[in-house]
């Protein structure tokens, strides 16, 4: 992954304040990140206006368009290999999206170095625990603030005290859907958005934002994802996946945890689907 890239679209050492500029950095450095020129990504929906796209960087938010990449990763493909064998075959169609457990340990502990999810992830995919995930793309706009190490606090936010929230640390995942759902009204108006969906990140879109964010991974804190383990508590609460521990592989390191507790290592960042 290339250290000169910009890390979210816009932002305001670029140029990048129309869609047409928004489409061909996000494209560039996607292609460039993932080592494939013939990515397939999707068109930018007409909700994102030049009024959205201006009002991004006071709600530390940028613009993420993900390719389609249902050709190249396939539940097939899982169901026929075996977990290395896969990762290995997704390697050797997207060089930049490394098989993390073939890296060695000085790759492993570079970020500039793309890399999958971990063997386990896709494992629990195997096993029918987790769902394949959806790689169909999508244009995104997802929060840019940056994720702290251990022991220090993300940096304040709109979004934050919109949401309700005194910390991102020290939440569930229970919580945060509450509050977004409380909330999904107001912080679609302030974005200037009549229409949205508002979640947390899956495991792949997280693993993904990287290759245009590559601090993400750099920290040695986790995040929540929207990833769902199948399996229920006595409460009707399921596991999900938490991401992002740079001790233990960053974007590769894939843990679950009960979505009713919460972490004092543990925070999140949005995702607002864009309504086509």
């Amino acid at each position: 992954m290339s250290a000169d890239r910009p890390n979210f679209l816009p932002q305001k050492d670029t140029v990048a304040t129309s869609r047409e500029q928004i489409l061909l950095i996000n494209n560039q450095r996607f292609e460039s990140g993932l080592g494939n020129n013939h990515l397939v990504f999707p068109p930018i929906p007409e909700s994102l206006t030049s009024e959205v796209i201006r009002n991004l960087p006071e709600y530390n938010m940028g613009v993420v368009i993900f390719p389609d990449l249902r050709g190249i990763i396939t539940p097939e493909n899982l169901k026929t290999r075996t977990i290395p064998d896969f990762l290995d075959h997704i390697e050797s169609q997207l060089p930049g999206l490394r098989h993390y457990e073939s890296l060695t340990d000085t790759q492993k502990k570079d970020f500039s170095v793309g890399r999958n999810a971990g063997e386990g992830y896709w494992q629990s995919i195997k096993k029918r625990r987790v769902s394949f995930p959806d790689l169909s793309g999508g244009c995104f706009l997802m929060e840019t603030i940056p994720k702290p190490t251990y022991n220090e606090h993300y940096p304040p936010s709109k979004i934050t005290d919109i949401l309700g929230l005194k910390d991102r640390f020290n939440i569930t995942w229970e919580d945060i859907n509450r509050a977004m759902n409380k909330k999904k009204e107001d912080i679609l108006s302030v974005l200037k958005l009549h229409q949205g969906e508002l979640l947390l990140p899956e495991v792949m879109e997280w693993v993904l934002s990287t290759y245009i964010f590559e601090d993400l991974a750099k920290t040695n804190t986790y995040e929540w994802t929207n990833t769902k383990y199948n399996r229920f508590n006595i409460y009707g609460e399921s596991d999900r996946a938490v991401i992002g521990n740079s001790n233990d592989g960053g974007a590769a390191n894939i843990s679950w945890l009960n979505s009713g507790r919460w972490r004092s290592y543990l925070g999140f960042r949005l995702l607002v689907k864009l309504a086509a």
